[in-house]
C-alpha cells in the first residue's frame, strides 16, 4: 500500500542545554538535528469520518500516539495494545510507522479494532540509519504533533505517547483525561530500581527519581506524562521532539513547560503505578520449512509469516512434530 506523502514544514527545533536551567534554540548547523525538509509524512488511512458521530463531545478526547517499526514482535504487541485501547472511550489512536509505505497487515488490524484511528508513516531521516544509537520514534511522534497542530478543529483533549511494547492499566487513561496542562505519574519496570516517578510534596512536583538523570531538567520516560493539546498551541513553534537519544522527552518538555507549577501529579499523587515499561527483547526471525502436507501447518505458517513472526522456506528441515501416543523427546 502506497502512502500519500506530504512534506513536514520546517519547525524551530528545541535542543538541550546541559548546563542551564532553561532550554536554548540550537542552530541547525550543530548537526544534532536533521533538516525538516528531508522528513516526510504519509497518510495511510483514517476511520474518523465514519466514527465521528460516536465521539462524545462533552468530555476531553484522548489522542493516543504510538510510533512503531517493523520487527518480529510488532504485530503481537500492537494486537495487545489495540485490545487495551478498545476499552478506552472517546479516544483517537494515532499509529505512525517508521517506513515510507503503509503496512497492509497493520491497516487490517486497525480496520478490525473498531476504534477511531489515524494511520500514517514517517520514516527516520536517512542520516540516522547509519548511527549506532538510533532515535527511534522521533519522526513518528513529530508527525503526530504536526497533525494535531495543523487540525485546529480537533475537539479538546489530551495527548499521550503510548509505546507499542508498554503495558497499561485502564485507570491511567481515565486519569490523564483530567490533564489541564502537563500531567506526570510513575512508570514501572524502569532501570535497576524498577521505577521512574515525580517526587511530590504538598501536591506539587518538586523533583524526580530515576536511574539516570543525565543533566536532564525532566528525567522522565515517554510514558510518564500527558499534555493537554491546547497547551501545545500556546507556543507551537517550540512543539517538537529532538533527534537526540536519551533526551527526546526532556527536549520536548523544555519547549512547552513554562514553570514547575504547570505540572500536575496524577495516579493518586504519584502513589500508584498504572503503566509499565515492558520492553520486549528483540529476537532473530526463525526461518521454517513451509511444507505442511495435508495438515494445518501450511496455513498456520502462512499466517505467522504475514504478521512477521516467522519466515518460511521450501528447503531445509521442517518443524519437529510429535504424533499422538508417541514418546517424543
Amino acid at each position: 500500500m502506497k502512502a500519500v506523502i506530504w512534506s513536514l514544514p520546517r519547525l524551530i527545533l528545541i535542543s538541550i542545554n546541559l548546563f542551564s536551567f532553561y532550554p536554548v534554540i540550537r542552530s541547525q548547523s550543530s548537526g544534532l538535528f536533521p533538516s525538516y525538509d528531508s522528513l516526510h509524512i504519509g497518510m495511510c488511512n483514517s476511520s474518523l469520518p465514519e466514527l465521528e458521530d460516536k465521539m462524545n463531545q462533552n468530555q476531553p478526547v484522548l489522542y493516543i500516539v504510538t510510533p512503531t517499526f517493523a520487527r518480529r514482535e510488532q504485530f503481537p504487541e500492537l494486537t495487545r495494545l489495540s485490545q487495551t485501547l478498545f476499552h478506552v472511550p472517546h479516544m483517537i489512536w494515532l499509529l505512525i510507522e517508521d517506513t515510507s509505505e503503509c503496512s497492509p497487515i497493520l491497516s487490517s488490524l486497525l480496520e478490525r479494532c473498531q476504534i477511531p484511528y489515524v494511520h500514517m508513516v514517517a520514516p527516520m531521516p536517512a542520516q540516522f540509519l547509519v548511527t549506532a544509537k538510533k532515535p527511534r520514534g522521533v519522526s513518528q511522534r513529530n508527525a503526530a504533533l504536526q497533525w494535531i497542530l495543523t487540525h485546529p478543529e480537533l475537539p479538546e483533549g489530551v495527548l499521550y505517547f503510548a509505546d507499542d511494547d508498554n503495558t497499561f492499566d485502564l485507570r491511567l487513561f481515565k486519569d490523564i483525561r483530567k490533564t489541564q496542562k502537563v500531567s506526570m505519574f510513575p512508570i514501572g519496570l524502569m532501570g535497576e530500581t524498577g521505577i521512574n516517578s515525580p517526587v511530590v510534596r504538598n501536591g506539587q512536583v518538586v523533583g524526580f527519581i530515576s536511574d539516570w538523570f543525565g543533566k536532564r531538567k525532566f528525567p522522565v520516560d515517554m510514558g510518564e506524562f500527558a499534555v493537554n493539546i491546547r497547551y501545545l498551541t500556546y507556543n507551537p513553534a517550540k512543539v517538537a521532539m529532538p533527534f537526540m537519544v536519551g533526551y527526546e522527552e526532556d527536549g520536548f518538555l523544555r519547549g512547552i513547560v513554562k514553570k514547575w507549577s504547570d505540572i500536575e501529579p496524577l495516579a493518586e499523587g504519584c502513589t500508584k503505578v498504572w503503566v509499565w515499561h515492558t520492553t520486549a527483547e528483540e529476537s532473530l526471525l526463525p526461518v521454517i520449512n513451509s511444507r505442511g502436507g495435508d495438515s494445518n501447518l501450511r496455513d498456520l505458517l502462512s499466517e505467522l509469516e504475514s504478521t512477521g513472526v516467522v519466515g518460511t522456506t521450501v528447503t531445509g528441515p521442517g518443524i519437529p512434530v510429535c504424533p499422538m501416543d508417541s514418546d517424543c523427546i
